[in-house]
């Protein structure tokens, strides 16, 4: 509601998660979403929630001639078919560019053979903070990330959310 100067797209999740903390929720709408602010003229694409997992999915949006793609993968063997469905979204006529960004929830060269070629996946510094902090385990810590079909993408870091999130921020520089 503040960023009254900006268009908000969102695809809320059929599923409602349930709390991680017993008691009461706090917020005024627990439901799930993804969200993408835009600064200017743009046009819903597309809001898909994956078959497989109603708490995962992907809202496309074109902003000046470019679709920008937010998404969140399962973290299991569905990803293999959910990543399919995003290569197919972003399959861009010629001369359109796409990104893709959000969770993963694996790692940079899962998702850049999993979405064949065409598409580059930013790469983050070696030092780079994990993108979801979490204790040591089989899991990577980089499961966010930027990827491009059609533009370039340098210049990716991880940003610290300061605790305000289970995951930190991920930028990159996209190019076309």
């Amino acid at each position: 509601r503040a960023l009254t100067d900006r268009t908000v797209h969102t695809l809320r999740y059929p599923r409602v998660p349930a709390p991680r903390q017993d008691g009461p929720c706090s917020l005024r709408d627990p439901g799930e979403y993804l969200v993408l602010l835009v600064d200017g003229p743009s046009r819903e694409v597309a809001t898909v929630s994956f078959e497989d997992d109603r708490g995962k999915g992907a809202l496309a949006v074109e902003v000046a001639g470019t679709l920008i793609v937010a998404t969140h993968v399962s973290g299991d063997q569905r990803r293999t078919r959910q990543l399919a469905r995003l290569a197919e979204l972003a399959a861009t006529p010629p001369g359109h560019a796409a990104v893709l960004l959000g969770d993963f929830n694996t790692d940079r060269a899962t998702v850049a053979s999993a979405l064949g070629t065409g598409f580059a996946v930013a790469d983050l510094p070696s030092d780079a903070l994990p993108t979801r902090p979490h204790p040591s385990g089989s899991a990577s810590p980089w499961i966010d990330h930027v990827v491009v079909r059609g533009a370039g993408v340098s210049s990716a870091a991880v940003e610290s959310a300061d605790g305000l999130s289970d995951h930190n921020l991920v930028r990159a520089t996209i190019t076309m």
